[in-house]
């Protein structure tokens, strides 16, 4: 006699979700939701690009440095995810060429935010990744709640800033006269000093986020009150007293991670601003002299 077992249905598995609905490329793009993922290897591209789509996620895939920067230049990604150690061009190298060149472009989103995906998890690698720029790092092997959680940090700040924009539309985030105050009504000395302000602030907010990425306080304290000081003299109020809640807080409170990482956001959407506006008014000088 054949055993019953053969007649019965075989059980029905549960659909949860499938790579076969995940956003294509020009979806993904108009969402936000592009990623850039620059790594060598062929099965950790699989695993991540399978990771990425169900959490809802496109993906473009770049084989090492050179294809990512150049895919980079090409398209439209703001969030990048990339290994560090590959032929032709590593990550930190090819970091630094966006950086670089990011800062060239006059786009206030134009700098990507840049997740770096490493099997060390030494100080040291770290401390490299702060150094070329990177703004957060996960460690392989990759599990799939960790690479949510990074992907969420990058999501609230991205949403964080169109809030702001959304709240101050009607405020400019520079005073001018703060400036012109100093230097009598002298143009030239004014747009010298926007230059400046615009060297020294962006190497202050690079040390902090590399005092926020391994959690030194006293590094983000002192980037803090020096940003404070030099935000206050150019007239970005409201990043001077950002500056001065986070050199406080950091001061006063034992701070998480996620905390340090809020406030250095917050911090940093409200410096984009105050930034672009001094190159936008570098630049309209620039052009003014130009017709003299």
């Amino acid at each position: 006699m054949l055993p019953l077992a053969c007649t019965n249905q075989p059980k029905q598995i549960k659909k949860t979700k499938t790579l076969n609905n995940y956003l294509n490329v020009e979806q993904a793009r108009q969402a936000n939701k592009l990623i850039l993922l620059v790594e060598d290897n062929l099965l950790n591209q699989q695993v991540l690009t399978d990771q990425l789509h169900i959490l809802g996620y496109g993906v473009e895939v770049a084989n090492d440095g050179v294809e990512g920067l150049n895919m980079w230049r090409k398209g439209n990604y703001s969030l990048i995810l990339t290994d560090l150690h590959m032929p032709k061009m590593s990550g930190y190298d090819m970091v630094e060429k966006i950086r670089g060149e990011a800062e060239l472009l006059e786009a206030i989103d134009a700098q990507p935010y840049i997740v770096a995906v490493t099997a060390n998890a030494l100080k040291g690698e770290k401390e490299r990744c702060l150094a070329v720029g990177i703004n957060d790092f996960i460690t392989k092997p990759i599990e799939l709640n960790a690479l949510e959680s990074t992907l969420k940090r990058w999501s609230d700040k991205q949403n964080n800033g169109k809030n702001v924009v959304i709240h101050q539309n009607t405020t400019l985030p520079v005073d001018m006269d703060a400036v012109a105050k100093y230097v009598n009504g002298d143009k030239a000395k004014q747009m010298r000093f926007f230059k400046m302000y615009l060297e020294q602030s962006q190497s202050l907010i690079k040390s902090i986020n590399s005092g926020v990425m391994v959690s030194d306080l006293n590094e983000i304290i002192e980037g803090c009150h020096q940003l404070k000081s030099i935000s206050k003299t150019i007239g970005a109020q409201m990043v001077a007293d950002l500056a001065t809640s986070f050199e406080d807080k950091c001061k006063a409170d034992e701070l998480t991670s996620d905390e340090l990482i809020d406030l250095r956001d917050k911090l940093e959407i409200e410096y984009s601003k105050a930034a672009q506006f001094l190159k936008e008014q570098v630049k309209i000088a620039a052009q003014d002299d130009e017709l003299i």
